[in-house]
């Protein structure tokens, strides 16, 4: 990892999953809690989805976020799926950045995306598997 997370940055990330599933380890029980996050708790985590378990429908709604209009007709609804493929394939390969209303939309999904902040003055961006190795986020398979 570049540096240890901050608890500011921890808190920030968080902050774009308001409303999500969360983990907390207490009593070797979990439990999954929706507000009155305690972000200083040590086993406190994200639940999150890998962005490889995506769903078609929510491919559509990739889509979407570029303006594709997925309502016509069956035929759009797979153009739009093929689209949101794509868009997903080019952004995973870092040839393109998601444009923010795709980010929220995935993320109010609870996908995991990577997270860029300023420390120092300075543009830092945390991976995927850096944030699961900070321990901020425990990722978890959705069945499709």
């Amino acid at each position: 990892m570049k540096t240890p997370l901050p608890a500011e940055v921890k808190a920030k990330i968080s902050a774009l999953y308001w409303k999500q599933k969360v983990l907390l380890v207490t009593n070797e029980q979990l439990e999954f809690v929706n507000s009155g996050w305690n972000l200083t708790h040590p086993d406190f985590k994200l639940l999150l989805t890998p962005l490889s378990d995506i769903t078609d429908e929510h491919y559509i709604g990739v889509a979407e976020c570029y303006d594709y209009d997925a309502n016509l007709t069956t035929h759009s609804k797979s153009g739009a799926i093929i689209q949101g493929r794509n868009i997903i394939t080019i952004y995973k390969n870092s040839s393109i950045r998601l444009n923010m209303e795709a980010a929220d939309y995935l993320r109010s999904l609870s996908y995991a995306l990577p997270f860029t902040t300023s420390i120092n003055g300075k543009p830092v961006t945390y991976s995927v598997e850096e944030l699961v190795e900070a321990g901020i986020i425990k990722l978890i398979t959705k069945n499709k």
